[in-house]
């Protein structure tokens, strides 16, 4: 606090993220947005980040999910991943700017890369299945292995049914079972009924165990 009423820009941030959160002082929304304001005015970009959050949640602020995408953007181009995640996703949603498939694969392309693994996940999701983008199996598969990597059991069960789906139609449930099967020893309770399903359908034996 000492820090921030001299001016230093990441110690307001700093104080705004401790109101926010309510760490060690009482949760206070409205402080918090003073504080982030303050920081995000002077170009930080963990700051517009965050600020971008209390408007986009309403948080000691009215809602605007306008000035949230806006705030995000300045802080995207920073280079914030986490930012990019979040712009892309606004992008996704049509909420605060246009709706846009492409914007939204654009910008967590550009955060996955950082190695953001919401995004990887995102932009997995939307490869697999079409949204917003073209179809493209082998996008998903990287990018879920990329998010499987970093230990993300949403990741390793996906992998699963891309597996068992089959890339361009070729099941290749071995590598199906060995990704359910990471995913179920990570307390996945879907991968644990599809290797159940595995072994009544006989697409799983016990080399695969």
């Amino acid at each position: 606090m000492k820090a921030a009423l001299k001016g230093h820009v990441v110690a307001q941030y700093n104080v705004g993220v401790v109101y926010r959160d309510g760490q060690g002082v009482g949760k206070d929304e409205g402080r918090a947005f003073d504080w982030l304001s303050k920081a995000a005015d002077k170009g930080n970009d963990l700051a517009q980040f965050a600020l971008g959050g209390l408007y986009w949640d309403g948080m000691g602020v009215t809602k605007d999910a306008f000035r949230a995408a806006r705030l995000w953007r300045k802080a995207a181009d920073q280079g914030n991943a986490f930012a990019q995640k979040a712009l892309g996703t606004a992008y996704s949603e049509g909420v605060g700017v246009p709706q846009s498939g492409a914007d939204a694969a654009a910008w967590w392309l550009k955060a996955a890369r950082q190695g953001n693994v919401d995004a990887q996940l995102s932009l997995a999701y939307a490869s697999a299945n079409g949204v917003g983008i073209a179809r493209d199996d082998k996008a998903a598969e990287s990018w879920w292995l990329e998010a499987a990597k970093a230990g993300n059991v949403d990741a390793e069960f996906s992998l699963g049914t891309l597996y068992y789906r089959g890339i361009g139609g070729k099941p290749n449930y071995k590598d199906a079972a060995k990704w359910f099967l990471k995913a179920a020893g990570h307390g996945n309770a879907s991968a644990k009924t599809w290797i159940e399903l595995m072994k009544e359908n006989g697409q799983l034996d016990s080399k695969m165990l």
